[in-house]
């Protein structure tokens, strides 16, 4: 027993360590692979995609409270978020998505709110989703 011990010690020192680092560099935020997401000619989004010069719209989450939509390098929004207003945000973007609210709201918003709230003072991960024609 003394052995599991000591391994379970040991391996959360070197836990700590890496997230003391990670706090000493200044918390960056690390990035996830992007995904493409492409739009329905039905919806609103559709739309304003179209209306870029370069048909693709560039969404950014970061975990920190902020939300970017760029396109062409052009900052067209930006949106500042908490755990709790990030509901608000969601719901605006399944509109614009054409998606059924009902659905939408348990197969996105509930798991998104939840992994924010979650990682929001801990750990910054930044999401990029392009969305296209």
């Amino acid at each position: 027993m003394h052995r599991v011990l000591k391994i379970l010690l040991i391996t959360l020192g070197i836990i700590l360590l890496i997230y003391g680092i990670y706090y000493l560099v200044g918390r960056p935020a690390l990035p996830v692979p992007a995904f493409r997401y492409k739009a329905s000619p039905d919806t609103p989004l559709y739309n304003i995609v179209r209306a870029t010069k370069s048909g693709e719209l560039k969404l950014t989450v970061v975990t920190d409270g902020q939300i970017d939509v760029s396109s062409d390098g052009d900052r067209l929004a930006s949106i500042q978020y908490t755990p709790k207003t990030l509901g608000n945000a969601l719901a605006i973007a399944g509109k614009f998505m054409g998606k059924n609210p009902e659905t939408f709201n348990a197969q996105v918003n509930k798991p998104l709110q939840s992994l924010a709230s979650l990682l929001y003072n801990i750990l910054r991960l930044r999401l990029t989703v392009l969305i296209g024609t």
